[in-house]
């Protein structure tokens, strides 16, 4: 009797910890740096492999660098970074942004690119392409309805479901303008779903990012952006969007670039067919920040567990540059049930517990 009611009430919790009974924090921990110039340079999207193994993908270059991050599980805070040996992608040189580790049975590495754009598959063991890859990419994000290197920057696979989502950076052009300190910029986040041996095309949500948060000053190359840098799905099917803003001033003819990063939480509601860009998808404010002038922010990625959630870390690129250091950032992030909901458990756990009184004693009568 006593395992069937806690059993019960079990279940009412799982009922009451929904998405729209869950708060979501997410704190920086600390930076840690990986060296500066090439080595690591052009560093953009990261993964989790388990334990504590890591990999970095490399744009421009076809390159993998792996990483071993140890961390304090008490606050998630990184405390040693070991370098494995770089490794190649074979194949063609793209511009690749992000990637996603499928899990062992699986065994593969998804990988973003913004030049076709397209995500692709290559086995993890041999970092071959395979023969089914790429996936398919809707037309939508094709040029020259693509603008230049704005296509697929993020990219995030669900161990769960098997689902597979990334975004074109800024608007495409039928969507709508690239964005300025006054306005923001509309983007579609493409979900694919497991169909046969690969993924398919299955559903899409606007998602409106935030204007940049500055002017360009005295500078004539470098333009102002925002756009969305990377995804990351979360166990209960929410996604983190990371945001990257940039802005540049010119100081004794020196140009510098000043960026602000921002992660937000979002839910892909339903099954849309193709974006409603003119409803994008509410969003929530979970971090902000500038991280210096090494504070290009590209990836994000889901790790291991902490004593109060799960480890979240961030690659910032370098872009090859030999004075400033590519880095990493780790966050904690945190899903807790609402004050509201932990009220309605502990009302129904009473009731319950009630329940069961009565019924032994009438066994006991």
């Amino acid at each position: 009797m006593r395992s069937l009611i806690a059993a019960a009430i079990s279940v009412v919790a799982v009922g009451a910890f929904g998405v729209n009974a869950q708060t979501v924090t997410l704190i920086q921990r600390n930076t840690q740096s990986l060296g500066v110039g090439s080595l690591v340079g052009q560093l953009s999207g990261l993964t989790w492999l388990g334990g504590n193994e890591w990999i970095v993908v490399a744009d421009k270059r076809n390159g993998l660098l792996p990483l071993t991050v140890n961390f304090a599980p008490a606050t998630g805070t990184t405390t040693t970074i070991v370098q494995g040996p770089k490794q190649t992608i074979g194949g063609v040189a793209r511009d690749y942004e992000g990637i996603a580790f499928t899990g062992a049975a699986r065994n593969t590495l998804l990988i973003s690119e913004e030049d076709t754009p397209a995500v692709r598959e290559f086995s993890f063991t041999t970092l071959t392409e395979r023969s089914d890859s790429p996936l398919a990419t809707p037309a939508v994000f094709l040029p020259p309805n693509l603008r230049g290197n704005l296509g697929f920057e993020s990219l995030t696979y669900s161990q769960s479901s098997g689902s597979v989502f990334t975004a074109n950076e800024e608007a495409l052009v039928s969507d709508g303008a690239r964005a300025t300190p006054s306005q923001g910029t509309t983007v579609r986040i493409q979900r694919y779903t497991p169909s046969g041996a690969s993924f398919a095309p299955a559903g899409q949500w606007a998602y409106l990012v935030d204007p940049v948060h500055g002017t360009d000053a005295g500078v004539s190359g470098p333009v102002a952006q925002n756009g969305l840098s990377d995804l990351v799905v979360l166990d209960d099917g929410r996604l983190l969007a990371l945001e990257r803003s940039v802005y540049y001033t010119s100081v004794l003819g020196q140009v510098y670039p000043n960026f602000q990063s921002r992660i937000y939480l979002v839910t892909p509601n339903g099954s849309p067919a193709s974006a409603d860009t003119a409803n994008p998808l509410a969003k929530t404010l979970l971090w902000q920040g500038s991280l210096g002038l090494s504070g290009n922010l590209e990836g994000l990625a889901l790790g291991p567990a902490t004593a109060n959630g799960r480890l979240v870390l961030g690659i910032v690129d370098n872009g090859d540059n030999n004075l400033l250091a590519a880095n990493l950032v780790s966050f904690e992030l945190t899903v807790v049930p609402e004050p509201a909901s932990m009220a309605l458990i502990s009302v129904l756990g009473v009731a319950l517990l009630r329940r069961q009184s009565r019924l032994v004693a009438r066994l006991e009568n």
